[in-house]
């Protein structure tokens, strides 16, 4: 098998997984720009709990849709999709907007 260093087959994560793990990322590095903005000026601070303040509510939300999607059967889970899919799209936004300054 190319690419691999035993003989098992490789399971391809799900979708749910993905997301999970995106998630989970996210939140790691949104509390690491915490920390930065922690030593930085009052804008830098100020605009940090700005972001947060969108931040959390966004995240929470799309914690409880990937919950509602781990939980659904296949055919809910394809209607569920596309809501997951804009809320996630909010949080990248909101990441690539996101500077400490």
């Amino acid at each position: 098998m190319r690419g691999s260093s035993s003989g098992a087959p490789r399971r391809r994560r799900s979708v749910y997984e993905r997301m999970r793990a995106m998630l989970r990322d996210w939140d790691a590095l949104f509390a690491e720009m915490g920390a930065q903005a922690s030593g930085r000026t009052t804008r830098a601070r100020v605009r940090y709990a700005r972001t947060a303040a969108r931040f959390r509510p966004r995240w929470q939300r799309a914690e409880r849709e990937l919950d509602e999607l781990g939980r659904a059967a296949i055919g809910e889970r394809q209607r569920r999709s596309p809501e997951l899919e804009r809320t996630l799209a909010e949080l990248r936004e909101l990441f690539s907007n996101a500077r400490i300054e």
